[in-house]
């Protein structure tokens, strides 16, 4: 627990500075730069013998995601419709699944070690590049020339242009006023991250059948967290379905905050005590899903310039990866506690040692 907080630095540093750099760089340099550091950090990870270097493969993984998810939100700002949003969405919510299935299939049900494991993963990195170059280079060429056209704007696409660079229209200055001028979508955002990252980080990670068990804690926290990652990725599938409202997006962090609640008080009282509640982890994925996809769809269609939309949507994301952090912060007090009010002494030291 004492490691968390570090892994997400760079994550938080990358989107949140995101507007001051991220146009000097294509698309395409985009994509090359994610896949290098998305390998680079399951070595890092998979070979490192240390904790301190291990930290350092996670930080570059965090750096590769927050590139990643901060291009492909601006991306979706050359296409109308919202399915592009969807898409992106619940793609990323597959991703948690998937990254799961991925260890116990090869680590736990094959036996093979972490580092195979991990090594393994890189063939992800192939694929990355492989599908952004087969699906995606093309249409982002002919969105942006059809944006071009629809503007009215005389601007020449050479033939040996490879690669669409926008170029900035709007002020340094503004484009930071934007970023503040979102708390309407990066509210509940910020809101909802910092409870579900509570739960998980402070809550699950006390939680046990029975709780004095090491191995009941890592059991119940794999199935949880796998669980949660089954909720996200069925929500953020959503997004072609429904419409949410704003008073629905700020509805929902609520009551994430009220089972944020619910699962510390247990943890201390016992009172749904037994692998049933699992799927209640479930559920807390499907409210973090739901404002994570309806949250940039309404960001998007409340912004009909496309430039401004495209920056606003890149930014915007830095709001889950600030509560997160905050998460990780309230996580390590909710964990000590935890732990003292439940006698929990089997050579687990949390960071934060609760004193009553």
């Amino acid at each position: 627990m004492q490691f968390v907080i570090p892994l997400f630095h760079s994550y938080l540093n990358a989107q949140s500075s995101a507007p001051l750099w991220i146009e000097a760089i294509t698309y395409t340099q985009r994509i090359w730069m994610c896949a290098f550091l998305m390998s680079l950090s399951l070595l890092t990870v998979g070979f490192g013998e240390s904790t301190g270097i291990k930290l350092v493969g996670v930080g570059l993984g965090s750096l590769g995601s927050a590139l990643g998810e901060a291009s492909f939100l601006g991306f979706s700002s050359f296409f109308s419709s919202a399915d592009i949003l969807t898409a992106w969405s619940s793609g990323t919510g597959l991703a948690g699944v998937f990254g799961y299935a991925w260890v116990f299939i090869f680590h736990v049900s094959l036996d093979m070690s972490m580092t195979a494991t991990l090594v393994s993963a890189n063939v992800l990195s192939v694929i990355w590049v492989v599908v952004y170059y087969s699906c995606f280079k093309g249409k982002q060429r002919q969105a942006y020339e059809e944006i071009v056209v629809n503007s009215e704007l005389q601007e020449t696409l050479s033939d040996e242009d490879e690669d669409v660079q926008v170029v900035a229209t709007k002020s340094m200055s503004r484009r930071l006023c934007l970023v503040f001028e979102l708390w309407r979508y990066t509210g509940p955002l910020f809101l909802v991250y910092m409870s579900e990252y509570a739960m998980q980080s402070g809550a699950w990670a006390a939680m046990g059948f029975p709780v004095t068990d090491k191995d009941a804690r890592d059991k119940f926290y794999f199935m949880a967290n796998w669980s949660y990652q089954g909720g996200v990725f069925l929500s953020r599938s959503s997004g072609s379905l429904f419409r949410m409202s704003h008073a629905g997006l700020w509805l929902l962090p609520v009551v994430q905050l009220a089972m944020l609640f619910f699962f510390v008080v247990n943890a201390v009282y016992h009172v749904w005590w037994n692998n049933t509640i699992v799927p209640l982890t479930f559920f807390a994925g499907l409210i973090g899903g739901l404002v994570y996809v309806h949250g940039f769809i309404l960001l998007s269609k409340s912004i009909e310039d496309q430039k401004k939309r495209e920056v606003a949507l890149s930014t915007a994301s830095v709001a889950d990866t600030a509560g997160i952090m905050c998460a990780n912060l309230i996580g390590i007090a909710i964990q000590g506690c935890l732990y003292r009010a439940n006698n929990i002494s089997d050579g687990e030291t949390p960071l934060f040692t609760c004193n009553y």
